[in-house]
């Protein structure tokens, strides 16, 4: 099951970090690839021809993320603890 972090705007919106296979009973109404750069990453489709299933990239996301300190402090932590668990799996796996 992935993660959701509710965040505090005008209508309820959920934030999911997953990987390529989902299966859920929430309706996805849009979808990024984020990579977090800035290079080629928007779309190349109109407004009209957005759709639950065009895949919007970097530049197309156009949220504020308000978070209460704590939560804030919380994904911060669990963001680092995600990355040493690749670094640390990378390197079990033989890689250097």
């Amino acid at each position: 099951m992935p993660e959701c972090l509710i965040v505090d705007v005008e209508i309820q919106t959920r934030f999911i970090v997953m990987g390529n296979l989902f299966c859920s009973e929430y309706p996805i109404h849009r979808r990024f690839d984020l990579k977090g750069s800035s290079h080629g990453r928007t779309t190349d489709k109109t407004k009209e021809e957005i759709d639950e299933t065009t895949t919007l990239k970097d530049l197309d996301l156009n949220f504020v993320f308000r978070l209460q300190k704590s939560w804030f402090q919380d994904l911060i932590k669990y963001a680092v603890y995600f990355l040493f668990y690749l670094t640390l799996s990378w390197l079990l796996l033989g890689n250097e």
